[in-house]
């Protein structure tokens, strides 16, 4: 299963970290810092400074990294961001960036013909009843009213996608990803993960773990606590 393929990586990752962390990590005193590519270079020079004033060490830099971003308008954000971190660098301090794992953004999606669940469908969370994992309005208190949250399934094609992303930010001079959210959050659907990919992914988990053999189980299509299938999938 890809999921716990990248959670067994994300394990192994931070248990190294635990052992080799560096300093400027352990001890960083860390400082939001919101940019857009929108920004000029005096603004970005000025926010920079301000955060160095505070005797930040680490710039958590916010940019539009959350929103469903064509491959050009992406760009465009990772160009900033780079320069971002060279001025950080510059004045001795590190920089990482904030990029959201499973959730994407669409601004107004209630009116676009285009966002992410509009465009991916195939890359969404579905609950165990089959229901979509996306919502739209305020019903969180970061999403905007109209706007589209969508949670993405790591199982599908969209792990390749946020992995191209990923590596275009690490050809930056940013210190590091701070990748959030990578949860199935239950504001869409309930119990999500059920997907046709993690679906397939389940069922030959159970038989490799000799679990109701010899067909395994499918996922349930209700939350049933009695029931082994569900425990199984839980």
């Amino acid at each position: 299963m890809k999921l716990r393929v990248l959670l067994a990586s994300i394990a192994m990752f931070f248990n190294s970290m635990a052992i080799a962390a560096p300093d400027w990590l352990r001890d960083g005193r860390i400082g939001g810092t919101s940019i857009s590519s929108s920004m000029n270079q005096s603004e970005l020079i000025a926010l920079i400074d301000q955060r160095a004033s505070e005797n930040v060490s680490v710039l958590e830099l916010d940019s539009r990294l959350s929103e469903y971003l064509t491959d050009a308008e992406f760009d465009v954000e990772v160009a900033f961001i780079d320069r971002a971190a060279e001025l950080a660098h510059e004045r001795g301090l590190k920089a990482v960036i904030y990029y959201p794992g499973l959730e994407v953004l669409t601004q107004n999606g209630v009116n676009l013909a285009s966002t992410m669940y509009k465009d991916h469908p195939e890359w969404i969370q579905k609950g165990i009843g089959g229901a979509p994992n996306v919502f739209y309005g305020n019903q969180e208190v970061w999403v905007d009213p109209n706007a589209e949250s969508a949670w993405l399934s790591p199982n599908t094609g969209y792990l390749d996608y946020f992995l191209e992303r990923i590596a275009k930010l690490a050809a930056t001079d940013v210190d590091g990803v701070w990748v959030d959210v990578p949860i199935y959050l239950e504001t869409g659907a309930g119990w999500a993960g059920a997907e046709p990919e993690a679906a397939a992914d389940f069922t030959a988990w159970t038989i490799a773990e000799g679990l109701n053999p010899p067909n395994g189980y499918t996922v349930p299509s209700s939350a049933d606590f009695n029931s082994p299938a569900f425990r199984s999938w839980v």
